[in-house]
């Protein structure tokens, strides 16, 4: 992506941790670690920036964020169902997730949440 002159690196990495023990593993007793590296965010100009798809437990999900926010005034970063349209009327799952952003300058910054449950 060419943002401002700068080109933006986007590094994308899914690994299956399967010796994690976790209250957060899949079915299968794995836990997915998904990285979506972006480098020069603070150059970025998009409203809206959509992961690609990956696929956790036979689940397609994307990650979508607004890096100037969604109706608010910081950055907002959402889970969300890759393939909704074409999932069954009142299909549902829970899903455990944290999230991590990390400050490349300065890890001081960096912010790290606990698990949320998500339920589409």
């Amino acid at each position: 992506m060419d943002v401002n002159e700068q080109i933006t690196k986007v590094t994308w990495k899914i690994e299956v941790l399967s010796d994690v023990h976790s209250k957060s593993m899949d079915v299968n007793g794995q836990v997915t670690k998904v990285t979506w590296r972006i480098e020069n965010f603070s150059t970025i100009q998009d409203k809206k920036l959509c992961s690609e798809n990956f696929t956790v437990d036979g689940n397609k999900w994307r990650f979508i964020i607004y890096p100037k926010g969604d109706a608010v005034d910081h950055l907002s970063i959402y889970l969300g169902v890759a393939d909704s349209s074409t999932l069954p009327a009142g299909w549902i799952r829970y899903a455990h997730f944290g999230l991590a952003v990390i400050d490349q300058f300065d890890r001081e910054l960096s912010i790290t949440e606990g698990i949320f449950l998500l339920n589409q």
